[in-house]
């Protein structure tokens, strides 16, 4: 009974609306109190003077705070943090995108650079104004989607950088669902844009914009994995679910152009190494995400065979008529920066399902299985001894995968190539990691329960 007749006294019907008072610094305690008022009736009407006129009011708080700036009024400058802090409190969207719009936002950003918990001060306008602004790699001739590009933005500033630690949970949330309807609207321009996904595809075949479309392609596949339906969602969504853009991808990789233009990037010498780590990231996204069966299925179709190393001391080499998995192998076993990543890549690839194994599996052994073990030969492949240990290392992880999923066609691969002399050297080796290696590697060689493993 107290219970409720307190709920009646805090939403009494004798409570009327009240107007914003004058944007003075006397009324600056009046106008924090009205903007931290639950009671609806005040709350709307408070609402409804802040968005007024297109944020009329907010202008004027925020010249006043230009004032107070200028006069280093430390007291005055702490309680503007409070009203602006309060009106991001009340989780109403219209106030939000008045606060983020474009000629709000860096005085917006100046207020909050008082935050009373930080250890100190921040001027985060000063980085942001020195920025070189959006940069349209594709020109975008929608400008409302050229304001949510712009929309996110800021949001990603103000969540995850200028108020990352003193956000509401209701703001986040809505700042949150406000970035993800605005992907769905960007996602949306570009695959039903032909000529801005065709631009992009162009910049990546091209020599001279290369980077850029890769760059691009990059934040797209970013987006797509991060973006959900707008629909109210699935309770439990199935494991494996494709993306939501799934046709924007296929527009992307369907006709393996992209692909063949990765063979490039990723095996030529003229590439520099931010074009290889885009690539790579690219391709690891493609797997991770969506699963390798595209990527495999473009390395079984390329049907370029390639010769067998003719002596120990030959090392695979790209041509413009290589394939890409010839450039997959070559930075795989010469960037190191990059290796781990291609070793998980690799694993992702290599992993067939048995009823799916014939067509690559018979591209992968017989063209490529033998130049992936040609450093086992030699430790002189690289100068540096740690950086061949590594090497080696992830090609016997490698091997012992294939031991472990690729049933008869390793116990070809084990009669062609000396396989029984490089475990064992790996056995008789100093350094533990590579002994533990070789270890796994015979494991997986017993498990098989196969009488040719014994007699390897």
């Amino acid at each position: 009974m107290d219970c409720e007749s307190s709920i009646d006294q805090l939403f009494r019907d004798d409570i009327k609306p009240r107007d914003l008072p004058s944007c003075e610094l006397e009324n600056l305690d009046e106008i924090l109190i009205l903007l931290k008022t639950a009671h609806p009736t005040v709350r709307s009407a408070v609402l409804a003077d802040l968005m007024d006129k297109d944020g009329a009011y907010i202008a004027k708080l925020l010249d006043l705070f230009d004032v107070s700036e200028l006069d280093a009024d430390k007291p005055v400058l702490l309680k503007l943090f409070d009203v602006f802090y309060a009106m991001l409190e009340m989780c109403n969207r219209g106030v939000i995108e008045i606060l983020l719009s474009d000629t709000n936002f860096i005085s917006v950003v100046g207020v909050f650079g008082y935050n009373p918990g930080l250890i100190r001060e921040m001027d985060f306008r000063t980085a942001l104004e020195g920025g070189g602004g959006f940069n349209e790699v594709v020109p975008i001739t929608d400008r409302s989607v050229v304001e949510r590009v712009h929309m996110n933005y800021r949001i990603q500033v103000i969540k995850d950088y200028v108020l990352s630690r003193s956000l509401p949970d209701g703001c986040v949330l809505l700042l949150e669902h406000m970035a993800n309807e605005n992907r769905f609207y960007i996602l949306s321009y570009i695959s039903e844009t032909e000529d801005y996904w065709k631009a992009i595809k162009d910049l990546i075949v091209s020599k001279d914009k290369r980077l850029d479309g890769l760059g691009l392609l990059k934040a797209i596949l970013n987006l797509v994995r991060v973006t959900k339906t707008l629909d109210r969602p699935q309770r439990r969504e199935p494991f494996g679910a494709p993306p939501v853009f799934g046709s924007l991808i296929s527009s992307f990789f369907g006709d393996g152009e992209i692909f063949a233009a990765f063979a490039a990037v990723l095996g030529s010498p003229d590439s520099n190494s931010e074009e290889i780590a885009l690539a790579v990231d690219i391709l690891n996204a493609l797997v991770f995400y969506q699963g390798p069966d595209r990527l495999r299925a473009y390395l079984a179709s390329e049907g370029k065979h390639v010769p067998a190393p003719s002596s120990d001391n030959e090392r695979i080499v790209w041509t413009p008529e290589s394939s890409l998995f010839t450039a997959l192998l070559l930075v795989f076993e010469r960037d190191e920066p990059m290796r781990i990543q291609l070793l998980n890549l690799l694993r992702e690839i290599f992993c067939v399902p048995l009823a799916q194994d014939d067509k690559f599996l018979s591209v992968l052994y017989p063209n490529y299985m033998h130049w992936l073990l040609q450093p086992l030969k030699k430790n002189t492949f690289l100068h540096d001894e740690s950086a061949m240990f590594h090497l080696q290392d992830s090609i016997m992880e490698l091997l012992t995968f294939c031991t472990e999923n690729h049933g008869y066609r390793v116990k070809y691969l084990f009669g062609s190539q000396p396989i029984a002399s490089y475990a064992e050297k790996m056995l008789r080796s100093k350094n533990k990691l590579f002994v533990i290696h070789a270890v796994k590697f015979v494991r997986a060689c017993v498990v098989r329960a196969e009488a040719f493993f014994p007699d390897f």
